[in-house]
């Protein structure tokens, strides 16, 4: 979980990936990360990022409907646009 982060390429590069993306609630990770293709949490609210996990990894219908829009949304960061 970062508390800082320029242009995060980390997170452009898993949803370029397909991997759905689970950031920390910072300002460059609210800048990409929508619910359509992931969560923003709050590291400091350690039952809540739990919650959140637990989530992910008991609902696989969940995960794959993200997966389904993560190209979409990093489509704007390419080098071709």
């Amino acid at each position: 979980a970062s508390s800082f982060e320029g242009r995060p390429n980390s997170v452009l590069e898993a949803l370029a990936s397909g991997i759905p993306v689970f950031a920390s609630d910072i300002p460059a990770h609210r800048e990409i990360v929508d619910s359509s293709v992931g969560e923003i949490f709050d590291p400091a609210d350690f039952s809540a990022t739990i919650s959140m996990i637990n989530k992910i990894l008991s609902d696989s219908v969940y995960l794959e409907s993200l997966r389904n829009s993560c190209r979409n949304r990093v489509a704007p960061y390419s080098w071709s646009s």
